[in-house]
């Protein structure tokens, strides 16, 4: 009773506040009253939410007058008040229309009024819907809108609405006809591809991973066939080619989907929706960056157009590894495909890092103008889960899928594994069961593999005789399918199993290499890890944890990571590791001396050294004309040999110079005064020849720091500029701050704030300049990890499961150090400013070619200056062609220091008994796996996992494959649905070879539940499930009178507003208090569990159990099956 009067208080509560919202029908006279009022009421969600949803909504009254402002806000804001027009379809004020268009409602005459005045207004919004969102007609159709609005026009007189609705059934049909002729092809395409027998178009081998736009943009049905359930595949290359062309298809179909619905007449311009792809407009491209996990891009994200509901924290959008289709001009020309690498800032900034492989862009973002806006399509596929299995399905051989006669032919017999027959003898002793200390009778000694009248009994080895049978199947089975109701011991079995294998493991030649066992989630990996740890009191190097970083803390020490560290000189010695290393090293340097280069284009002139990279070497000799005879080039290598007639000439005379440099520069002194002399003796030809020889000379490259300083300062006089010190000067952090009166102190900190945020817009003028931004963003810092430390994080889980493997072991540092400070030289600042941005003449590669003199007289100073611009233009374009060239090496180096650590990896795994890795993690490590060679292979929760997830795990040596799992439980959850209902991609391996009557034992005692609770799951399968003794008599719940409810409500539950997911206030609320109840009858935290099926549920669950302290603490989960979708 207490519990159901605290429920009742709670929900009267709730009740009460809702009362205390304004009326709908006052905001609608709030919003009718401004000229926008349409976007005014788009700035607030929830009372949009309400407007659809609310039941004070069910009034003709208040529908007439909300229809209307929609109309009359199309005329003023027709992009808005479309974004409203869209939300119709499964709303609540079509329901509430479809029920006031019946004949009772023309009983009363105000009423009667009041609908024929509803009737054309309702129909032209439906004409309008039809217009923007025409998919949606089926969908009304279903409703029976159309049929009941044309009934009700035809009781009407009014000529004028009887048009009106007639204009409107006219289109319904023409939307009718269409869908019918689209179904009927749909199905005809449909069902010549399910049945097809004809050749794959193409060599899927040769596919690229990623999809190209013709694929993306193709109107044709991709070609695809069904994964065959029952019976047998034609051989290897027919498997592994359906198997590709299923699971790509998989991730590509939604993405394809979302980017033809976007350019759609109908979606472009207005509010896009898309239950399985996210739109995010104005993202603004602003850079590269070099990171430790290669380069990536970076984008801003405009926040303000996003729902201001979202919790970054808690929120699916955007998180690592979530595919994006970017786009500059809505898909005419441009498709980058992205993946998601981190979102850590984006809640402060709207800062988000993504990855653009090589195979999808081939570095054609990095050429992308800074500032330039894109729009970007998010899919829900986790890309990262899709390309290695993909990958490792292509360096798969046909020929060579390991076990292929039971796994492509399901041959039924199925003989021992092959290391057996070397030797077939076993020991059992280890692992029997003791009672009072001794071990139960068991006469033999070794046991015969072969002959299982040599084993001991179930009891002896403490199993039942369904977990008996299976143990003898998964032994003398090269593969063994063992299927585990809820409870029955799957776990316990496979415990029993590593031991028997870890005592045997100098007997059994298959256990001379180590045991392969992998999981699809890494949830149950470690669950199964732990309990053989404790089992066998296994030390770290003899299990070896591969993979994201568990948060189990009994697993921790086995972690290939903690293995890592505990070896670090493994590493170190590793010289080709090191010399990829310094490589990646030495281009991360050139990066940063490039960036540095780029900045200081907009706050010095360039020098000499700089100039001569871009500057025709003619001009440059007149240049330096007027101080020749100054010039250590000169004396030393150019006045020689008949006035340098002959420089450069040859090689040897090269070397001639260096030899004989030191008496020229003794002879300096005459040679100088002799050199008008010479000049005037020498021929036409000779002095051409000279220039030419002097022009070629490899000497410019190498000036004198001295020639440098007379050229520059000759220069600056040249272009009639002042010569000024750097702009920047870096100076470390002095301790003067700390002297002197804090009055004056605070005087000086103000002033340098002053011209700092001077100089910083200058500056942002300056590089925002387009002569300066035609190379990408010069920003090289790194980015720094920020992992969210949620519980059950699935963003980290993902994160780490690809990272922290590959993490390249040096750190980057950020440009911007604490403890320097930058000091601003503000007068050449904005002389640069006015040098840069001076347009009034930008010269052509032929005005330039065509000057010969710089120091003719015709050669003005704003000449001389657009002559500047035009070598700087010239430089910038120089520097970010290096810069690209610099981001492919840094790229190309770092996959291939990836690959190196991977392979360096098989040293911690080599000695190990067990290696223990995901699905996903085995197919990044295929090649080490394959140089490893296991023979033995443990695959737990096998039902859930992709078939194409386990080929390509176990490698081409496995001799022994067994299976554990139960596909009444879990299955594969493919994100396309016509994918798992046409074309059997929810169907595993494991559920595959059951099917086809492949040798398999299923369990059937369960440990786990009272009996009123297991026998709800006993109808699913053909062996009956008993109920072990442990589970018969337990105590019942104290407070609680039946041990089973099931609660009927009328509460309806609601769509979370960012996302697919579902959550119900009124459960989330009953639940709570009966948690709270139920600690009120003694029990603790940890005796409880709420498990609920939606993960928008366990949010508001958790949201609110943080509201109620004494509640925090009760863990809340999601189950298994909906967590993937949800």
């Amino acid at each position: 009773m207490s519990f159901k009067k605290s429920f009742n208080s709670t929900a009267n509560n709730l009740k009460n506040n809702e009362t205390k919202n304004l009326k709908l029908i006052d905001q609608l006279n709030r919003f009718e009253q401004e000229r926008n009022g349409c976007e005014l009421l788009l700035e607030q969600p929830k009372l949009v939410d309400r407007f659809f949803s609310d039941s004070e909504m069910n009034n003709l009254t208040i529908l007439v007058r909300f229809f209307q402002f929609l109309l009359q806000s199309m005329n003023t804001s027709r992009q808005n008040a479309a974004k409203f027009i869209i939300r119709l379809p499964g709303s609540n004020l079509l329901n509430f229309s479809y029920s006031y268009l019946t004949s009772s409602s023309l009983a009363d005459e105000n009423q009667k009024d009041l609908l024929e005045k509803f009737i054309p207004i309702l129909s032209k919004i439906l004409q309008l819907l039809l217009e923007l969102h025409p998919s949606c007609c089926s969908q009304l159709d279903d409703l029976g809108i159309f049929d009941r609005i044309e009934r009700s026009s035809q009781k009407i007189s009014d000529e004028d609405i009887q048009i009106e609705v007639a204009t409107l059934i006219l289109r319904v049909e023409e939307l009718r006809t269409q869908h019918i002729h689209k179904t009927e092809k749909y199905k005809s395409e449909n069902e010549t591809s399910l049945e097809r027998d004809d050749p794959p178009p193409d060599d899927f081998h040769q596919l690229s991973i990623y999809p190209t736009l013709n694929e993306i943009f193709q109107q044709q049905t991709p070609y695809l066939r069904r994964n065959i359930t029952t019976g047998q595949y034609k051989n290897g290359t027919h498997y592994l080619d359906i198997h590709f062309r299923l699971l790509r298809e998989d991730f590509l179909w939604p993405l394809r989907e979302a980017i033809c619905q976007y350019m759609s007449d109908d979606n472009r311009n207005i509010s896009f929706r898309n239950s399985n792809v996210r739109l995010y407009r104005n993202t603004i491209f602003t850079g590269t960056m070099c990171s430790q996990n290669g380069i990536l891009f970076s984008l801003l994200i405009d926040l303000k157009s996003l729902p201001k509901t979202i919790v970054w924290t808690n929120s699916r959008r955007l998180i690592y590894g979530n595919l994006l289709a970017a786009t500059f001009d809505d898909f005419d020309t441009s498709c980058f495909l992205l993946t998601v690498e981190d979102r850590s800032n984006i809640d402060k900034d709207g800062t988000l890092y993504v990855r653009c492989q090589k195979e999808l862009c081939d570095y054609k973002l990095m050429k992308i103008q800074p500032g330039t806006h894109f729009t970007l399509l998010e899919t829900t596929s986790y890309f990262e889960a899709y390309r290695p299995i993909l990958q490792a399905l292509q360096n798969i051989k046909d020929d060579k899928i390991p076990l292929e006669k039971y796994l492509l032919q399901c041959d039924t017999n199925v003989p021992l594994p092959n290391y057996f027959e070397q030797n077939s003898s076993i020991d059992f002793r280890p692992i029997l069961v003791k009672t009072s200390g001794e071990h139960n009778e068991f006469d033999g000694d070794l046991s015969n593999v072969k002959d299982l009248s040599t084993w001991p009994n179930a009891q002896q080895l403490g199993l039942d005789e369904s977990q008996y049978k299976a143990l003898q199947l998964a032994i003398t089975k090269s593969v063994a399918l063992i299927q585990g109701p809820p409870g029955c011991g799957k776990t316990y079995l496979g415990v029993r199993l590593a031991e028997l294998f870890y005592h045997n493991r100098q007997r059994i030649t298959g256990c001379e290499r180590p045991i392969l066992m992998i999981c699809y989630t890494n949830h149950a990996l470690d669950q199964f890890l732990s309990s053989i740890i404790q089992k066998l009191s296994l030390q770290p190097g003899e299990i070896v944890r591969v993979g994201g970083r568990s948060t189990h803390r009994q697993i921790e020490p086995y972690l290939i990571q903690k293995l890592r560290q505990q070896k670090r000189d493994i590493r170190v010695r590793n010289e080709e590791l090191a010399t990829r290393y310094e490589i990646l090293h030495n281009i991360k340097k050139q990066m940063d001396d490039c960036r540095t280069k780029y900045y200081q284009c907009s706050q010095q002139l360039l020098d000499i050294s700089q100039l001569l990279r871009v500057m025709d070497r003619n001009q440059f000799l007149t240049l330096i004309e007027p101080i020749l005879s100054k010039l250590d080039i000169f004396h030393r290598h150019w006045n020689l040999d008949k006035g340098g007639l002959y420089c450069c000439r040859s090689l040897e005379l090269q070397d001639s110079d260096e030899d004989n440099s030191d008496d020229s520069q003794s002879e300096s002194k005459s040679e100088s005064e002799s050199e008008n002399d010479e000049t005037e003796s020498l021929s036409f030809y000779e002095k051409s020849q000279r220039m030419k020889n002097r022009i070629d000379c490899h000497k410019l490259n190498k000036l004198s720091d001295n020639d440098i300083k007379e050229i520059n300062q000759l220069f600056i006089k040249w272009l009639d500029a002042t010569q000024l010190p750097m702009i920047i000067n870096k100076i470390k952090e002095q301790n003067e701050e700390d002297d002197g009166d804090g009055e004056f102190q605070e005087q000086r900190k103000r002033r340098k704030k002053k011209n700092k945020e001077k100089a910083n817009s200058l500056l942002q003028e300056i590089l925002n300049d387009p002569i300066l931004t035609t190379t990408t963003s010069n920003n090289t810092n790194t980015i720094e990890e920020n992992p969210v430390s949620l519980e059950e994080d699935e963003e980290e889980l993902r994160r780490l499961e690809n990272i922290d493997n590959v993490l390249i072991p040096f750190t980057i540092p950020n440009q911007t150090n604490e403890k320097e400070y930058q000091q601003i030289n503000i007068e050449q600042l904005e002389y640069m400013q006015n040098l840069l941005n001076n347009r009034t003449a930008f010269l052509s590669d032929n005005e330039v070619k065509n000057i010969t003199d710089l120091w003719s007289t015709s050669i003005n100073k704003e000449q001389r200056q657009a002559l500047y611009r035009y070598w700087l233009w010239k430089y910038v374009q120089l520097l970010t062609d290096e810069w690209f060239r610099l981001n492919e090496q840094y790229d190309e180096n770092h996959k291939s220091m990836q690959e190196l650590w991977f392979t360096n990896d098989q040293i911690y795994m080599d000695k190990a008994f067990i290696i223990a890795m995901t699905t996903h993690c085995a197919s990044r490590y295929q090649k080490v796996l394959k140089q490893i060679a296991p023979r033995i292979c443990i695959v737990e929760e096998a039902a859930e996992v992709f078939e194409s997830h386990i080929v390509t795990a176990i490698g081409e040596r496995i001799e022994h494959l067994i299976l554990i799992g139960d596909h009444i439980q879990l299955r594969p959850s493919p994100n396309v649905y016509t994918l798992a209902k046409h074309f059997n991609l929810d169907v595993s391996l494991f559920e595959r070879l059951i099917k086809n009557k492949m040798p398999s034992i299923q369990l059937c005692v369960q440990h786990r539940s009272i009996p009123i609770i297991s026998s709800l799951t006993h109808h699913f399968y053909d062996i009956p499930i008993l109920n072990h003794e442990s589970v018969l008599n337990r105590p019942s719940i104290i407070g609680v009178t039946h041990p089973l409810y099931f609660i009927d409500h009328g509460n309806f539950e609601e769509n979370v507003a960012d996302g697919v997911s579902k959550r119900n206030s009124y459960e989330s609320t009953y639940i709570l208090q009966l948690a709270d109840y139920l600690l009120k009858q003694g029990y603790e935290k940890n005796d409880i569990t709420i498990l609920t099926t939606y993960m928008g549920q366990r949010q508001q669950i958790q949201k609110s159990m943080n509201q109620l302290k004494h509640l925090k603490g009760i863990h809340v989960t999601v189950s298994n099956s909906m967590t993937k979708i949800y």
